[in-house]
């Protein structure tokens, strides 16, 4: 089967980890891919990860979250498609302009798939983002041969505002590398207790109601440490005004020493206030890292049958009594770690994912192929 894929892929964060992981693993099973992206200033083609790029001339793009590509007329972009002939067309929103010229693409039997990663939120920015993102993308879904949700709650939200969803289909991890054990981070960083929070820097991240709580914790826990990985717009103000030797700020970091970064953590802790699912929540789970989480948007359907606690973000007291919990409840921790790892391992590995979206793919090709 060949498969094209529009959507960033360069850039940090859960929809370019989305599409490298289901381009590398529709490859490895034979499948052949093209991820068509926008990143470089010119037109490139190249391997990466066992399949083949396409990237389209980069205009701008809006710091590193949106990418303006400079193809964005319906005949440019039928002609990479009739050169490729893909079976499959599959669109990742929000990623690049190019999404808004595909519906009107006439593929003929090319069936075009759409996996909005919208982010459904709490708190007036988290409710904004989401119902900003489904105006702005509302139009086309009615172009699209099939719409994957990453979660029910999203599919939820969809279907709510008039948009059918064909199948729910999550997000993934790579259990083999996001794996329990042994990690030295602890002793290089000189702490007995370590909370760690994976994503980018920003405002929807909620940030400053994890800083609160960790100001309540640090006053019954001397040597307990707070490390933020990521990047993001607000990395250097957050750096200005919270580091400290109790405050640690990696910045964007392999995923060799992520992976080393987790399996240190005592509690994985997740405030965001807008989130499709949430794939740091999940990473942390497969290595065995108990999660204290915002109950919004996706981010519940990971914890459904358990591996951590669910919080309102907006109540730092809250968020520090669940990971105080952990902290002082050591064997509970490790219980509820080992019940989140055998969650994603049973439920969320890409395995699971890439047969669910093989399948939909062969059931709309057989549609379309059988249609007079």
């Amino acid at each position: 089967m060949k498969i094209a894929f529009f959507s960033k892929l360069f850039s940090v964060g859960g929809t370019e980890k989305h599409v490298y992981e289901l381009a590398k693993h529709f490859s490895m099973l034979g499948e052949e891919v093209r991820v068509y992206t926008s990143f470089f200033g010119e037109e490139k083609k190249f391997r990466f990860g066992g399949f083949k790029v396409v990237n389209l001339p980069c205009l701008a793009s809006l710091k590193n979250y949106y990418y303006f590509s400079k193809v964005l007329t319906p005949k440019k972009v039928i002609y990479f498609l009739k050169r490729e002939k893909p079976d499959i067309v599959h669109a990742h929103l929000f990623s690049l302009s190019t999404e808004f010229v595909l519906p009107k693409v006439k593929t003929g039997t090319i069936p075009l798939v759409l996996t909005p990663h919208i982010s459904v939120g709490r708190g007036l920015f988290g409710r904004l983002i989401g119902e900003f993102s489904i105006k702005l993308v509302k139009s086309f879904f009615k172009e699209a041969d099939a719409i994957i949700a990453v979660t029910p709650q999203l599919r939820f939200f969809l279907e709510k505002r008039k948009v059918k969803v064909s199948r729910v289909i999550p997000n993934g991890v790579d259990t083999d590398k996001f794996s329990p054990g042994k990690s030295n981070f602890k002793k290089e960083i000189e702490a007995d207790k370590t909370i760690v929070f994976v994503g980018r820097v920003s405002p929807e991240k909620n940030l400053v109601s994890l800083f609160k709580a960790f100001s309540l914790i640090s006053r019954t826990k001397r040597n307990v440490k707070l490390v933020i990985v990521g990047k993001g717009p607000l990395l250097e103000t957050y750096k200005r005004k919270f580091s400290s030797g109790k405050i640690i700020f990696t910045g964007y970091v392999e995923e060799k020493r992520l992976i080393d970064i987790l399996r240190s953590a005592d509690v994985f802790a997740f405030p965001s206030l807008a989130e499709a699912q949430g794939i740091a929540c999940l990473e942390a789970m497969s290595c065995g890292v108990p999660v204290v989480a915002s109950n919004i948007g996706g981010v519940p359907y990971n914890l459904k049958w358990g591996g951590g606690k669910l919080v309102n973000p907006l109540k730092p007291k809250e968020i520090a009594e669940k990971i105080l919990f952990y902290l002082e409840n050591e064997e509970i921790a490790k219980a509820d770690g080992i019940k989140g790892r055998e969650i994603v391992e049973r439920r969320f590995s890409w395995q699971k994912v890439c047969k669910e979206t093989l399948s939909l793919y062969k059931e709309l090709l057989s549609l379309k192929l059988g249609s007079p």
